[in-house]
């Protein structure tokens, strides 16, 4: 009797370990909210960008890229990226539900990664730009966005 207990034991300690893993609750430890902002200087003003991210307890998020030229409300999705310790922020709708953006284009595609985020040992922050979404004159990736809540 006792080796039947040990072995529901054990069955219940790995389905804890399996269900601390999965995929849900390594997104909720990106909740909270991100941001970038960075400036240059293009040979007649200076252009800024400012980039926030906000990621709830679940799968969704929001993110907004305002300044030069730009004024971007997305609804967004997050999932597990790479490794266990990166996030994809995949592109849903704009702020309104469309796809298209207020000129009526589709920039970005749904399900398109915006970008990831990933945290290296020391806890630093990295973030990797999508091909179509990234602030001019920056490097792919880079400690870019920062936790500010």
């Amino acid at each position: 009797m006792a080796t039947v207990k040990c072995v529901i034991i054990a069955f219940l300690l790995n389905v804890v370990c399996v269900y601390a893993d999965t995929p849900v609750n390594i997104i909720s430890e990106w909740a909270g909210g991100y941001g970038y902002s960075g400036s240059f200087w293009d040979g007649s003003q200076s252009v800024i960008t400012e980039i926030k991210l906000a990621i709830g307890p679940g799968r969704n998020c929001s993110l907004s890229w305002e300044g030069f030229q730009k004024d971007e409300h997305i609804l967004c999705s997050v999932k597990k990226g790479k490794s266990d310790s990166s996030a994809d922020i995949e592109f849903s709708t704009y702020a309104d539900g469309s796809v298209k953006n207020e000129y009526g284009v589709g920039a970005y595609q749904p399900g398109e990664r915006l970008l990831s985020l990933s945290e290296d040992k020391s806890k630093k922050i990295f973030t990797t730009w999508g091909d179509n979404f990234h602030p001019p004159r920056v490097k792919k990736v880079g400690v870019f966005m920062k936790k500010i809540d």
